[in-house]
């Protein structure tokens, strides 16, 4: 898991990594404030 990650992060430019973490963190933010008005509204 540990060495993966260390591949991974020398493979990768840190921009690219960044816009990745930031979309998949929308992503889930888009998930949590869908399912709290749906469970609100529900």
């Amino acid at each position: 898991g540990v060495l993966a990650g260390r591949t991974v992060l020398q493979r990768l430019p840190m921009p690219l990594l960044h816009r990745v973490s930031g979309a998949l963190f929308l992503l889930l933010a888009l998930l949590a404030g869908w399912q709290a008005i749906a469970a609100l509204s529900g």
